[in-house]
């Protein structure tokens, strides 16, 4: 039942979200590093928190070893997920395709989504990916834009992984029976009044 229930966020409420909101804009880093997922640029470069299109904080890769290509941008998950939902907006707004892309701890591709983005469009986009049921599971994610004009010229934002541990405790039919085998016996020796 805990596999089951541990395999939907919503229904085991181990989700963990990630907002950037406590981030200052405008501010540089190498990486950044909150409930256990750090973020990085792929390949170089930096991060750097930004106003993304719905206003809030987010992040972005700066200019990379291209001075002219922005990197795509990496998210390591130190207990590993289930599924991982990000939201993605193009802040050049250049006509380009929006992804995400899972990994195993093995570097095995998982699961992709990808959207394609027309110019002009400087909305945030929701994607998502899964891990196989019952494993393996994500150890990191890419994500950014291809076919722009500039590299992965895009912010991040809401950031949400789904735990594959079971949140609650769940006990076995065997501590059911214990349990009550204990009860009835203090019962019956308060009746007795042994106890």
């Amino acid at each position: 039942m805990c596999v089951l229930l541990g395999t939907w966020c919503g229904v085991a409420g181990a989700a963990v979200t990630i907002n950037f909101n406590g981030l200052s804009i405008p501010s540089q880093f190498p990486t950044y590093t909150n409930s256990g997922v750090t973020f990085s640029a792929v390949g170089g470069g930096d991060l750097q928190a930004v106003l993304t299109p719905n206003t809030t904080a987010g992040i972005t890769s700066t200019l990379g070893i291209d001075p002219a290509v922005f990197p795509f941008m990496q998210a390591v998950i130190a207990s590993e997920a289930t599924h991982v939902y990000i939201g993605l907006g193009d802040f050049d707004t250049d006509a380009e395709t929006l992804f995400l892309n899972a990994f195993d701890a093995s570097d095995n591709p998982l699961d992709s989504d990808d959207l394609p983005t027309d110019t002009g469009d400087a909305s945030l986009h929701t994607l998502s990916v899964s891990a196989p049921l019952g494993g393996p599971y994500i150890s990191y994610v890419i994500f950014g834009a291809t076919g722009g004009l500039d590299g992965s010229s895009v912010s991040a934002d809401e950031f949400v992984y789904c735990s594959p541990t079971c949140p609650s405790v769940i006990p076995a039919p065997g501590a059911i029976l214990l349990g009550a085998i204990g009860v009835g016996l203090v019962g019956h020796l308060r009746r007795r009044r042994t106890l």
